[in-house]
């Protein structure tokens, strides 16, 4: 029900002015927000029944029939809404409809680009964090529990790119440096300002490290919420100056911007000597180590229950002071996206809390009945523009195969890639890891912070010279 209503409310507002009513966009819509949810549910008398549900998702009842059309571009299998039967590039009907919706408003032209062509799910997925705060549900009375009136919140509309991470210790760096340099105080702001004049997404909240150096220094710009990451790579700003300056190009507007994007970079970089920023960005997974089979222990359930939820509350705040992004926290399973710097830290401080919420619940419960619990992790280092799905995948191999299987679980595992391939891998179980932590820090130090370029660029051969392997 939840669920109807939010579609509902996101269709309401974003693709009903150009829908109608009885037609076949409408018709795609509700068959595909109707019909996507699975739920599984099981009953029994016995307390100790822990693997019901996984043999009634291991039970497939929810097949969903083949849908024809044009496919969504983010969810395979999924017809697109604007209903075409032909796929191609020239496919007015397909172009029409999307030119449409994203004619509506800049923020939904911003949000769906003009090569995506979405299903219901997909375009509910992508809009609703813009009418989340004007939800609201009835739920009525089931048997002993009361009706209920469900309420959205204010969201983010936008979350940190993985290009605006991986620079960001660098930006902060720079912004500390200006308390002493007038002519990099000069260049940030103007490097703000010139970049909130591009066409640029929100970076969304202030990262934390960052929001500290504006602080110390009392810097009073925008503090680097509109900015496209990419744009503080001197790189990328030459390549966009070159497609700008071509004969007929859209953004040709955009070239005397950029140039100056580009002069206000030099500067920063001559005057505080810092360089370039890091290219590379860290993904953290994270996952309980065998919690699930503990649960036929009746008399260990609600203690694993108040670790887990407890454990889940204090996952954010974790992240949050590590100025990562967290994509979500649910049980025992954590991924978030963090500057490369904080990566490590993170983890632990993770594996920290993971270990304290169960030792309070264990100090309720006799020694025969202790909750064993262990969680594992895994970090992978890339290039910001390595494609973030294929990390994504190769993380879950690597908290799976690597942490897991080949290292014994209770550990964490790293992987360093470089543009042409994996560079190191590391593994090994908490004790050693905190070791690394200290001596990275104090490399770090040493390095007066530049980890990406002093440390996690030679991580093999540090390890090998450490023992650590």
């Amino acid at each position: 029900t939840a669920w109807r209503n939010m579609a509902e409310l996101v269709g309401e507002k974003d693709i009903a002015p150009v829908v109608q009513a009885n037609s076949p966009q409408r018709e795609i819509w509700e068959r595909q927000i109707n019909h996507f949810w699975e739920i599984s549910w099981c009953l029994s008398a016995d307390k100790n029944a822990s693997n019901l549900l996984d043999r009634r998702k291991n039970w497939r009842t929810h097949v969903l029939a083949d849908e024809p059309g044009v496919k969504c571009s983010l969810m395979e299998g999924y017809q697109e809404l604007s209903g075409a039967l032909k796929p191609g590039k020239q496919n007015r009907e397909v172009q029409g409809f999307w030119d449409a919706v994203r004619g509506q408003k800049i923020e939904i032209a911003r949000d769906i680009r003009e090569d995506e062509h979405l299903c219901a799910i997909a375009f509910v997925k992508r809009r609703f964090v813009h009418h989340f705060e004007q939800l609201k549900v009835e739920l009525s009375a089931v048997g002993r529990n009361p009706a209920k009136t469900l309420h959205g919140w204010k969201l983010p509309t936008s979350v940190p790119s993985i290009a605006y991470l991986a620079a960001a210790p660098w930006l902060a760096a720079t912004i500390k440096a200006s308390a002493e340099n007038e002519k990099v105080q000069e260049a940030i702001s103007s490097l703000e300002r010139g970049l909130r004049l591009l066409d640029t997404p929100w970076e969304g909240r202030v990262l934390e490290h960052i929001q500290q150096v504006c602080n110390q220094v009392g810097y009073k710009g925008g503090q680097w919420k509109q900015v496209d990451g990419q744009y503080l790579y001197p790189q990328t700003v030459l390549q966009d100056i070159k497609a700008a300056e071509q004969q007929g190009s859209p953004t040709k507007d955009d070239a005397p911007i950029l140039e100056a994007v580009g002069k206000h970079l030099t500067i920063i970089r001559r005057e505080t000597g810092l360089g370039e920023p890091s290219p590379f960005y860290a993904i953290l997974l994270m996952d309980g180590d065998s919690l699930g089979v503990q649960m036929s222990d009746a008399a260990k359930q609600q203690g694993i229950s108040n670790g887990l939820n407890n454990f889940t509350a204090g996952v954010p705040n974790i992240v949050e002071q590590h100025s990562g992004f967290l994509v979500y926290a649910s049980g025992d399973d954590v991924l978030a996206i963090l500057p490369q710097p904080f990566a490590l830290a993170c983890a632990v401080a993770i594996q920290q809390h993971y270990d304290a919420c169960f030792e309070d619940e264990n100090k309720k419960l006799d020694a025969k009945h202790q909750i064993t619990t262990s969680i594992s992790g895994a970090i992978n280092f890339a290039h910001y523009k390595t494609p973030l799905t294929r990390i994504l995948q190769d993380s879950h191999a690597l908290l799976d195969n690597v942490a897991k299987d080949a290292t014994g679980r209770n550990s964490l595992a790293i992987r360093l890639w470089k543009p042409g391939g994996l560079n190191a891998e590391w593994a090994a179980p908490w004790p050693y890891v905190r070791a690394l932590q200290v001596i990275s820090q104090q490399v770090a130090e040493h390095l007066q912070g530049d980890l990406a370029r002093g440390f996690f660029f030679k991580l093999e051969t540090v390890i090998n010279d450490l023992g650590l392997t």
